[in-house]
């Protein structure tokens, strides 16, 4: 494993590293991602693993490039680097025996086994050559299981028996003869008394003709792991007509037992399952498993593994996780090992992927063995936003349609990042107003929909109906809500960790309700008393500005008179319908006052609007719906006051002085 340093690259965001002459995967992965953070200035690094193989190979040249991943991002003249793989896996390896020994006094090399010393050469491609040794055999040996319990076992002694068994024609067997024999430990045997045998001393007596005797021992079982061990019987102090011959000393060998050289597998999880390591690519570079050696940990074990994908993918691996195997080795007492996976970082957008990482039974070397739980699994999470980020379009994207049927608010959303993948998006909305506080019902038909977001497509459209009955008013507001973001069935087979996910920028968008899209609401303009004078003659006409709020649809509005007294002989007309087009917001009321000859005080003419329709789409504004008109007193009411005709049009009047 080695590190390349690019240095100073004084751009927001990323670079690649990657071996662009590398056919034989002689890397994990060919690339990797340099980040650096805005405005960030110095030293970062990339990883990459030599994949270690099993293939002898000579040495290796690659040159590695650095390359901007952003087009903001300016790499330097120095982004090559030169890379050489030695020699590796004995590529020109010569093997040589130099010495035979053994750790047994009474072996002796050059009598026991020969020859002692020699070489041997390979050439080149050769791999197989044969080492020839002659082992002298001159002594007996048992060999014995330890269990299952604890068990009496026996040896042979005999008189007069060639090696097969039969009556040798030498010596004479008539005579009675007697010889004792011992229980011998060796230090360097292992066995030892009582833990492993119990056995007693004593004597052998041969009567005439009898050729074969026993001694008895225990073979004592226990749980402890251990290897191969012995200890001696020897025959001594023969009485009678006989001799003692080779082999007078047995070896008695209890074989290896309760696995001495351990049992190699991964440690199972609390409830017996395989072990899971789940790893983000986009923050984690490495991943270890732990190998456990259960049981004993005598001498050096090796074992192999592999990494393999979970079936449905043909990716090579090495394009996500590398070395893909490797040799595992336990040294004598050593009971736990591990396997550090690189993990490839890239910037492309990836599922979760799962691996196995398997212990190849069969590649076990120094007499362990693989049991139990022999594959751990690699998690690697969904990466590179793959299934996106979900949220609303710009506000321009969103729509109010209020001329068709049903009126229709339609919202935009969008899918940034990757499209992998159906989804399934819940969108709430609200409407309110600054007029009147509304019931959840009164607008829309639902006021939540969930929608599909097609692999591959952006944008989608949403469309929420209005209900017929929808009042909306100029300034009213809807405010649409994504609530959630999930998969459309089937779910990813391995579960997804980081998406989709629901934007941090637009998770919610208003729409505002435009005079030409509101309902109307129609009231007099201006609602103070008018003042008329009765015309002389003729009609004399007042004009009532009508005004509406919200131009959406057409307007019919009926209008009626009243008032004390108020008559057709009083006003043109008493009752009446004015009509408000769409996209109309004003329209004038004309009330004509009569001219009459009757004296009249001031009179107060109430001009009321009495209806509007369609009703459900149309509205009197609260307030607005009557005038007065006040006709001022006319035509002399109170009368005329004059002097009678019949009165002399002169008086005199005399005045004396007292």
């Amino acid at each position: 494993m080695f590190t390349f340093n690019s240095s100073y690259l004084k751009f927001y965001f990323l670079s690649k590293m990657q071996v662009p002459n590398d056919p034989d995967n002689d890397f994990v992965g060919s690339s990797q991602v340099a980040r650096y953070a805005a405005r960030e200035r110095g030293v970062t690094s990339v990883t990459f693993t030599v994949n270690d193989d099993l293939v002898a190979e000579t040495e290796e040249l690659f040159y590695m490039r650095l390359e901007p991943l952003d087009p903001a991002v300016r790499v330097g003249a120095k982004n090559t680097l030169r890379v050489v793989i030695r020699a590796n896996d004995d590529a020109y390896g010569v093997f040589s025996i130099d010495e035979v020994n053994s750790s047994d006094a009474d072996a002796v090399p050059g009598q026991d086994i020969q020859p002692v010393t020699g070489t041997i050469t390979f050439q080149a491609q050769q791999t197989e050559a044969e080492i020839s040794l002659q082992i002298r055999h001159d002594a007996s040996q048992y060999r014995f299981e330890e269990g299952p319990n604890s068990k009496t076992v026996t040896v042979d002694v005999t008189r007069g028996l060639d090696d097969e068994g039969q009556r040798s024609p030498f010596g004479n067997i008539n005579h009675l003869v007697t010889l004792r024999y011992s229980f011998e430990v060796d230090v360097n045997g292992g066995a030892t008394e009582p833990q492993d045998f119990e056995g007693t001393d004593g004597a052998l007596t041969f009567q005439p003709m009898e050729t074969r005797k026993t001694i008895s021992f225990l073979i004592k079982d226990d749980n402890t792991p251990e290897l191969e061990e012995y200890f001696r019987i020897r025959l001594f102090s023969l009485e009678g007509e006989a001799e003692l011959v080779v082999p007078s000393v047995t070896n008695v060998i209890i074989n290896a037992n309760d696995n001495p050289s351990g049992i190699l597998s991964f440690q199972a999880t609390s409830d017996g399952e395989r072990p899971l390591q789940r790893v983000n690519e986009d923050t984690f570079s490495s991943v270890t498993f732990q190998v456990h050696r259960y049981e004993g940990t005598f001498g050096e074990v090796t074992v192999q593994w592999e990494v393999t994908r979970d079936r449905g993918a043909s990716v090579p691996v090495t394009e996500d996780i590398g070395p893909v195997r490797g040799t595992l080795v336990f040294a004598d007492g050593q009971n736990e090992a591990s396997i550090t996976l690189t993990v490839v970082q890239d910037n492309t957008p990836e599922p979760a992927e799962m691996f196995d990482v398997n212990l190849i039974p069969n590649s076990v070397t120094g007499n362990a063995e693989v049991e139990g739980v022999t594959v751990a699994r690699l998690l690697v999470e969904d990466s590179d936003n793959v299934y996106g980020t979900v949220e609303f379009g710009p506000g321009t994207d969103h729509a109010l349609f209020t001329t068709q049927t049903p009126r229709t608010l339609r919202l935009s959303v969008t899918r940034s990042g990757g499209r992998e993948r159906n989804l399934l998006a819940n969108i709430t909305v609200q409407y309110e107003d600054s007029y009147e506080q509304r019931e959840e019902g009164d607008v829309l038909e639902a006021s939540s929909e969930t929608f599909v977001l097609p692999e591959g497509q952006d944008p989608v459209l949403v469309d929420f109906d209005l209900k017929a009955s929808a009042f909306l008013s100029v300034g009213g507001q809807f405010t649409a809500v994504i609530e959630s973001v999930s998969f459309e069935e089937p779910a990813p087979r391995f579960g997804s960790f980081n998406g989709p996910t629901i934007g941090e920028f637009r998770p919610q968008t208003t729409v505002l309700v435009q005079a030409a899209q509101a309902n109307g609401e129609t009231g007099f303009f201006n609602v103070t008393n008018q003042f008329v004078d009765e015309p002389e003659e003729g009609v004399t006409m007042v004009g009532l500005l009508v005004s509406r709020e919200g131009l959406s649809g057409r307007a019919v509005v009926r209008w009626s008179v009243s008032g004390n007294d108020v008559t057709a002989d009083d006003v043109q007309d008493l009752s009446g319908t004015v009509v408000l087009e769409t996209g109309m917001s004003e329209v004038l009321i004309n009330i004509g006052i009569k001219a009459d000859d009757i004296p009249e005080l001031t009179e107060s003419v109430v001009v009321n609007l009495d209806s509007i329709e369609p009703s459900n789409t149309q509205r009197l504004r609260p307030g607005a719906t009557s005038i007065v008109i006040d006709v001022l007193s006319n035509d002399n009411p109170g009368g005329v006051i004059q002097f009678s005709p019949q009165m002399a049009a002169s008086f005199e009047i005399e005045v004396s002085l007292v």
